[in-house]
């Protein structure tokens, strides 16, 4: 008897990744190169997949999207986080996304089908940051879910809308080796999100003034003209998307993600230090951000940045 179409439900995690400037990195390699590349990572993904007991693989190309029976959350984020590494290997970048829940699970013309709303919050989770690739997310449910070394990875990122889901608690899962550099970290706790305390952000540029409020987006500084808070700057340094900055557990966190660099001061100090590239550092209560090359190199203060955490 045939199972075209017929669908079971079962309690599943759902992984989706997907490499990051796919079309770009065509026009620079050819579509034969490009491919090669793309479909090498996509094949190491799902083999690591399955060895954690993934089944259900799909791909369209240069996503995956891979199921795990009986709910096993961990195994969804020991293989997000083994594909992330995997990927900064070979010089590639992956958006991350999973979550737990029921599943429907089928076959339609010959192909495996998930279908349900554990799947369409992974595909919202995976791109929640469509300009900034090399996160993981997931939600706080399914941070509590962990083991506890996992839920040492975890790092709050707010309360956000997921189009057509409702609102989420999320996290991220901090992915990159300790042996890398320095790495911000927040030990995950079931303490509801609530009470922590919430600040405002204040950046300044060039008389202009931006306020960042604790339950927005992420906010994204660089010279293009789309960014919260554009920078211009006639030598390119700056990128044009340079500096991501969220909220988190009551803090305020920036990441680097630019091509030349950017460098803090704190306020008092005369010290000055860069940013680890793609890290998440903690701003402390005030000091100034240099972006795209160190504070002597821009004396006329263009590329700098003031910001402000601000008290409740």
């Amino acid at each position: 008897m045939s199972t075209e179409g017929l669908f079971e439900t079962r309690h599943c995690a759902v992984l989706i990744v997907d490499i990051a400037g796919t079309a770009a990195l065509r026009t620079e390699f050819g579509d034969a190169a490009a491919g090669r590349r793309i479909r090498n990572l996509l094949d190491a993904i799902a083999d690591i997949a399955r060895k954690r007991g993934g089944t259900f693989i799909q791909s369209s190309g240069d996503d995956v999207l891979v199921v795990f029976e009986q709910g096993a959350i961990d195994a969804a984020a020991r293989t997000a986080v083994d594909a992330q590494r995997l990927a900064q290997r070979v010089g590639l970048q992956l958006y991350a996304g999973l979550h737990a829940g029921p599943v429907e699970l089928g076959h339609s013309m010959g192909q495996p089908v998930t279908l349900g709303q554990t799947v369409n919050i992974a595909a919202r989770l995976h791109k929640l940051i469509e300009d900034v690739p090399g996160q993981i997310f997931l939600t706080e449910t399914s941070v509590q879910a962990l083991p506890r070394e996992l839920r040492g990875l975890a790092m709050r990122y707010g309360e956000r809308m997921l189009k057509g889901v409702g609102a989420h608690h999320i996290c991220t899962l901090e992915w990159r080796e300790a042996t890398e550099g320095p790495v911000e970290r927040t030990l995950f706790s079931t303490t509801a999100m609530q009470a922590w305390p919430q600040r405002k952000l204040l950046l300044r540029h060039g008389g202009r003034e931006l306020l960042l409020e604790p339950d927005e987006k992420s906010s994204i500084v660089g010279r293009a003209p789309d960014c919260a808070l554009p920078v211009p700057d006639p030598l390119t340094r700056i990128s044009s998307k340079h500096l991501l900055l969220q909220s988190a557990a009551g803090h305020w966190l920036a990441q680097d993600i630019s091509r030349n660099g950017t460098w803090i001061m704190e306020r008092g100090s005369t010290a000055e230090v860069q940013l680890p590239y793609c890290h998440k550092a903690t701003l402390p209560a005030a000091g100034a951000l240099c972006l795209g090359r160190p504070f002597a190199d821009d004396p006329e203060r263009h590329c700098i940045l003031e910001f402000e955490v601000l008290a409740e």
